[in-house]
């Protein structure tokens, strides 16, 4: 999804008109008494959505061409005491289902709020409304007192916006352009790289669990970041849920004041007990920090094999510039790799950041095979990343390899665990800038097992 919040033209009026109908039906049906039975239309006909929309005044959020949420914004509401600088929220509706999208038209009223100079946004609730209060409490609106019109009885509730300029925790940056961008700019200017084009690609949405950034804001501002990569792993045939912490960054101006470990402790706090494994690596300069949340050092146990090869290469390269090898390349990977132990699967979003970026030249076609092997040479040496393929009998991992390399002498190595190591060598991964760290009270196979955590899905 991409959402756009704006002021509404005047012809998407019938558009909210009609949300508001869905809605009442909704809440009908679903025995939830709050609009219907008060002659709401009635108040409030498709003629004062025209108006306030004439005015300036109703706000929409969009999703592509769709209305997924709305509401009227007044600067005075006389149902409130005093006076205070502040948003009114009125007639506030989204579609059905939403998909989290009234969460994030708050979150952008609030912005507007601050932006604008004003101290609350404010709303009411019907009192019965039992559910409606909860969401708005989670939310941050706290009771502000009662209001009463005609038959109606409501909650006025409230929330500051005043401190948001100072300090602002997002947890929905990728679909959100004001949050993104900045996001973006922190990952270009911390590691040189970009997710925009990732993004606007549509591969962020082309995995069952996208990519989650946890980012703090600070005066409009990215100012530090932890990722979440919540991954489907197959391990011995056996399907887990784990996640990986990536993309941790602190813009230098906020350095040492302890953001990282603010946004550390907020996602363990999310993620406990949700997953079977939580993981990360980390470089040589921060190897004390984790242990101080929980998280051990883990050895990693790779393997590599030399072999002759006279034959010239068969294998032809795909390129992630065409629509239609890329397309092949997620035919291929639904395969999965059957020569491996442990891949991740299900997350042609994140295959595609890394195909699409540092392993674009890597990806090896074998039509007669039916076969796609994504490796790199490197001098004398060839890394495998990946093998996907049906793994039939008469695939051997070995001779497809060969087909890739072509005719010379090579050192094969293994950046994913084997599940056949016959005449393979064993060593430990010598990486100090790749050390893994597996939190304490989650699984950890890597403990007494030789394995390797496959590199093309690091994050």
């Amino acid at each position: 999804m991409n959402y756009k919040f704006e002021r509404a033209a005047k012809t998407l009026a019938g558009e909210v008109f009609g949300l508001i109908v869905r809605r009442i039906q909704w809440m009908e049906e679903s025995g939830i008494r709050q609009w219907n039975g008060t002659g709401y239309t009635s108040i409030y006909p498709l003629e004062y959505y025209e108006e306030k929309a004439q005015r300036g005044e109703l706000y929409v959020l969009r999703d592509g061409s769709r209305v997924m949420c709305a509401a009227v914004l007044l600067e005075q509401d006389s149902r409130w005491r005093d006076s205070s600088p502040a948003y009114y929220v009125h007639n506030f509706v989204s579609a059905i289902p939403s998909g989290g999208a009234g969460a994030v038209f708050l979150e952008e009223v609030e912005r507007l709020a601050q932006n604008n100079g004003k101290r609350y946004v404010r709303l009411d609730c019907a009192v019965g409304n039992a559910a409606l209060n909860r969401y708005y409490e989670e939310k941050g609106y706290r009771m502000a007192g009662f209001c009463e019109e005609g038959g109606y009885r409501g909650i006025l509730r409230e929330k500051g916006v005043e401190e948001r300029n100072c300090e602002y925790l997002c947890k929905d940056v990728m679909r959100r352009d004001i949050y993104r961008i900045p996001f973006d700019a922190l990952a270009q200017e911390t590691f040189g790289l970009s997710f925009e084009n990732w993004y606007q690609d549509g591969f962020w949405e082309k995995t069952a669990c996208p990519y989650q950034p946890y980012t703090l804001f600070i005066g409009g501002r990215a100012a530090a970041n932890v990722s979440v990569s919540v991954m489907r792993v197959l391990l011995d045939g056996q399907m887990r849920t784990w996640v990986q912490l990536g993309t941790v960054m602190t813009a230098p101006e906020f350095r040492g004041q302890g953001f990282a470990r603010l946004l550390l402790e907020e996602v363990l706090r999310d993620w406990d007990g949700r997953c079977d494994t939580l993981m990360l690596f980390a470089n040589q300069t921060v190897l004390d920090f984790y242990p101080r949340f929980g998280f051990e050092r883990q050895a990693q146990r790779q393997f590599e094999r030399k072999i002759s090869v006279e034959r010239a290469r068969s294998a032809e390269k795909l390129s992630m510039d065409s629509p239609a090898d890329r397309e092949l390349l997620e035919q291929f990977y639904r395969k999965k790799n059957p020569f491996s132990r442990l891949q991740v699967t299900d997350n042609y979003g994140l295959l595609m950041f890394c195909c699409g970026s540092f392993f674009k030249d890597f990806i090896w076609l074998l039509p007669d095979e039916e076969a796609v092997v994504i490796a790199e040479q490197d001098g004398k040496e060839w890394i495998i990343y990946d093998i996907y393929c049906s793994g039939g009998r008469d695939q051997d991992m070995m001779a497809l390899i060969r087909q890739v390399t072509g005719a010379g002498s090579w050192n094969v190595r293994f950046a994913f665990a084997p599940k056949n190591t016959e005449g393979l060598k064993e060593t430990e991964v010598d990486d100090p800038d790749n050390a893994l760290f597996i939190l304490r009270g989650t699984e950890n196979p890597f403990a007494g097992e030789a394995l390797i955590f496959p590199e093309i899905s690091h994050t």
